[in-house]
C-alpha cells in the first residue's frame, strides 16, 4: 500500500493509516523493548516483520479488531512466551511465528481456515497448539522443529498436510490424519523421533497423498482407524 500516512501510536510503535481508519502496526519504534506489550485499540492488522527479533518480548496483548497477522509478524521474538489471539483475527500469514523459541501454547481462533508455511517452524518450546474446527489446512514445513510438540489434534474438516509440516516433532508420539485429508506433502513426519502411530481414518491414500510422505518415520500406519 504505497502512500499510506506513516504515523506513532502511543510513542512506541511505528505504523501506516489505512484506508478504513484502522492502522497497521509496521514496526515496534524500539527493538530493544522488553518485557509486555499492548497492541492499541484502533489496529486492525500486525504487519510484516513488525516485531521482528524484538527479543526481550516476553508477551504481547492484542485487542478485539485485529484481524491480520503479516507474514514474519513476530519472528525471532525468542523471549516471546505468551500471546493470546482474539476472536476477530482471521488470517495469520507465513512465519508469523517462526523462531518463537519460547512460545510454550497457542490457541488459533475460529475465523482462521489455515495454519500457513513456517507459521511455527523453530518453536522449539512449544508443547500444544489448539486448532479450531474450521481449521482446513496446515503448511509446508508449519511445524517444523517443534521439538516440545507433544499433541495435536486435526480437525475433522482438515483437508491438506504440507510438505514437511511435522519435521523434528520428537515428542509427537501419535497423531490422527481425518479421514478428509487429500492432499499430503512429502515426508510429513521425517525425524519424529519418538512417534509410534499415525492414525488415518481413510481406507487408504488418495491421489493427493505423496507416495513418501510417511518417510522418515518408524510409525506404524492404521488405515481405516475409528
Amino acid at each position: 500500500m504505497r502512500g499510506l500516512k506513516k504515523e506513532r501510536i502511543s510513542g512506541m510503535f511505528e505504523c501506516s493509516l489505512l484506508p478504513d481508519g484502522t492502522y497497521r502496526i509496521d514496526a515496534l519504534s524500539d527493538r530493544a523493548t522488553k518485557g509486555s506489550i499492548v497492541i492499541p485499540e484502533g489496529v486492525s492488522e500486525i504487519g510484516y516483520k513488525a516485531f521482528w527479533r524484538c527479543e526481550g518480548i516476553t508477551a504481547v496483548k492484542i485487542p478485539e479488531g485485529v484481524s491480520v497477522l503479516g507474514e514474519y509478524a513476530f519472528v525471532g521474538c525468542s523471549s516471546l512466551k505468551k500471546i493470546k489471539l482474539p476472536s476477530s483475527v482471521t488470517e495469520i500469514r507465513d512465519g508469523a511465528f517462526c523462531n518463537c523459541s519460547s512460545l510454550v501454547e497457542l490457541s488459533i481462533p475460529k475465523g482462521v481456515s489455515s495454519v500457513s508455511d513456517f507459521t511455527f517452524s523453530g518453536c522449539e518450546a512449544l508443547k500444544k497448539v489448539n486448532l479450531h474446527s474450521e481449521v482446513k489446512s496446515v503448511g509446508y514445513e508449519s511445524f517444523k522443529g517443534c521439538a516440545s510438540l507433544e499433541q495435536i489434534e486435526l480437525p475433522e474438516k482438515m483437508t491438506r498436510i504440507g510438505w514437511k509440516a511435522f519435521n523434528g516433532c520428537n515428542k509427537l508420539k501419535s497423531i490422527t490424519i481425518p479421514e478428509t485429508v487429500s492432499d499430503v506433502g512429502e515426508t510429513v513426519f521425517t525425524d519424529c523421533s519418538a512417534l509410534e502411530h499415525v492414525y488415518c481414518k481413510r481406507a487408504a491414500p488418495s491421489f493427493g497423498w505423496a507416495r513418501n510422505w510417511a518417510e522418515g518415520s518408524n510409525a506404524e500406519i492404521h488405515w481405516g482407524a475409528n
